[in-house]
């Protein structure tokens, strides 16, 4: 199944490092091989659910602004980077060994690291070879994560203050079709409840959206995962940010196409990102010349 991927991850980045913001997009991966697909209960238009659908196209202006974007190929139903490696639910693999597992909320949901559920209904149509999908942590998991770990680091040496900004989206429609209430929120942002970024770059995003017009909640429904907590240490100056935005702002879901209002929604995330770029940079000069 993991021969069928010609790469997977694609980095867009300036030839030397010259903003404090990194872009991530790790569930817009929409490449799906006809094998993998065999095996599930699923056609490919319904498996798209899963998408984090073009969000790596509302943010593909990063070079703009010399920011770095690192945007998985790999669709999130098959691999979700965006949990721990060892969130694996055991019995969905037979001749399952050699790695221990973390029995967490989202595993017993059904939607670990290898998502079992696509709403109640089982992904696959059978257990699974353990042996494939230890294959896909080594070559994809550990692959991704290993690229993002070195664009931090990189970062770091250029700037005391850096911005994760894990980019996602949200549905409109609710696992039994119907439309969300028109006041579920049009963004979120989340900050695992203040432990992942320092609140006066939260407060930016949050106000900068709250004057065009959005409707904006930190952490309701989506504080942040496995992204968040791992690299976000806002007191070494790595702050990291989950950011939703809800589907139907520039996607036409039943259809699975962008929407006439996608250009919009694109030229606000590019506003919000050069200002926040402006933001950081002015941060990271007054706090040198305090020193």
């Amino acid at each position: 199944m993991i021969n069928e991927f010609k790469k997977v991850y694609s980095l867009s980045k300036p030839e030397i490092t010259r903003s404090p913001i990194i872009l991530t997009s790790p569930h817009s991966g929409r490449t799906y091989p006809e094998e993998f697909i065999r095996f599930t209960n699923f056609n490919k238009k319904q498996l798209r659910v899963f998408e984090d659908n073009y969000v790596d196209k509302l943010f593909n202006f990063n070079l703009n602004f010399d920011c770095k974007f690192l945007i998985s190929e790999i669709p999130r139903v098959i691999v979700d980077l965006n949990r721990d490696k060892k969130e694996i639910d055991k019995q969905m693999f037979f001749n399952f060994s050699g790695l221990s597992t973390k029995e967490t909320n989202k595993v017993l949901s059904g939607i670990g690291v290898f998502p079992k559920l696509l709403g109640s209904d089982l992904i696959y149509k059978k257990k699974m070879d353990w042996l494939v999908f230890k294959k896909i942590i080594e070559d994809v998991y550990d692959v991704w994560h290993g690229a993002l770990k070195k664009e931090i680091i990189d970062t770091k040496k250029y700037y005391d203050r850096l911005v994760l900004l894990d980019c996602h989206s949200m549905p409109s429609y609710d696992r039994f079709g119907y439309k969300v209430d028109k006041g579920f929120p049009e963004f979120v942002i989340g900050d695992l409840w203040g432990k992942s970024c320092s609140r006066d770059i939260v407060d930016f995003i949050t106000n900068f959206l709250h004057d065009k017009g959005f409707n904006v909640s930190r952490n309701i429904p989506y504080a942040g995962a496995f992204i968040l907590d791992n690299y976000g240490k806002p007191k070494d100056g790595i702050n990291a940010i989950q950011l939703e935005i809800r589907k139907d702002l520039y996607f036409e879901e039943k259809e699975l196409k962008l929407s006439n209002n996608f250009k919009k929604i694109r030229l606000i995330m590019e506003e919000l990102i050069g200002k926040l770029n402006c933001v950081l940079y002015d941060l990271e000069y007054y706090e040198k010349s305090a020193e």
